[in-house]
């Protein structure tokens, strides 16, 4: 291969990583994270939306120490968040209430 070549390549592949990584950038819309002290875990939840396309992705979690957890992760495409009314936790922050979130969901027309 001569070098031209392989500096047009590398170029192609640089620019497909970094348009894959700018396609799929999502940030955080709201976000909560627990700790109860007595048993040790840490427990929250995160609503993420992504910058150029509609869909939005909700994660639960909770941790005992270091290691041990459980991760949900539920993604709803064609859906976007508007806007955060409340965001209250429960009963002595056992559970959290998002039925308070502003979720506007487009239907393609076909």
């Amino acid at each position: 291969m001569t070098r031209r070549i392989q500096i047009a390549l590398l170029i192609a592949i640089l620019l497909a990583g970094v348009s894959l990584v700018v396609w799929n950038a999502k940030y955080t819309v709201v976000a909560g994270e627990k700790n109860d002290s007595f048993s040790g875990v840490t427990y929250g939840y995160s609503v993420q939306q992504y910058y150029f396309w509609h869909s939005m992705r909700l994660a639960v979690w909770n941790k005992r120490g270091l290691g041990d957890g459980m991760d949900s992760v539920y993604d709803f495409p064609s859906a976007t968040l508007e806007k955060v009314v409340a965001e209250p936790w429960l009963k002595n922050d056992l559970a959290i209430s998002l039925w308070r979130l502003n979720i506007t969901i487009r239907i393609p027309r076909g």
